[in-house]
């Protein structure tokens, strides 16, 4: 049987610290999928988080959030097409704490991102 919940308990509840906040943008299509949705989209990350505090730091983060991308070694390969995008991981990071950062297809990109405390 789960323990009983008390009100008095409520003091030990985790409590969120929105001091930084987890981001993940995805592009959900592939190449060639759409004629228009398939395009890389460009998000002004300011615009995006209006309204939600002052940002003081945008970090650029590793998928699974535990590594700063800043600090890993990234994979180069070639295609067969070197004119089209496809996952070339050595295309550069957006510049840290820019406010644009560009989305191609099927890439997901995660951040932290830093609001100044009150």
């Amino acid at each position: 049987m789960p323990p009983s919940f008390c009100p008095q308990d409520r003091k030990h509840e985790p409590k969120a610290d929105l001091r930084r906040v987890l981001l993940r943008l995805q592009h959900l299509y592939e190449v060639d999928q759409d004629p228009v949705l398939s395009r890389p989209v460009t998000v002004n990350l300011w615009s995006v988080l209006r309204g939600l505090g002052s940002v003081v730091s945008v970090e650029e983060r590793s998928l699974t959030e535990t590594w700063d991308v800043s600090e890993m070694y990234r994979w180069t390969w070639s295609t067969g097409d070197p004119h089209r995008h496809r996952g070339n991981s050595s295309r550069p990071s957006p510049p840290p704490g820019g406010p644009e950062v560009t989305i191609y297809p099927k890439e997901i990109w995660t951040f932290f991102i830093h609001f100044q405390e009150h």
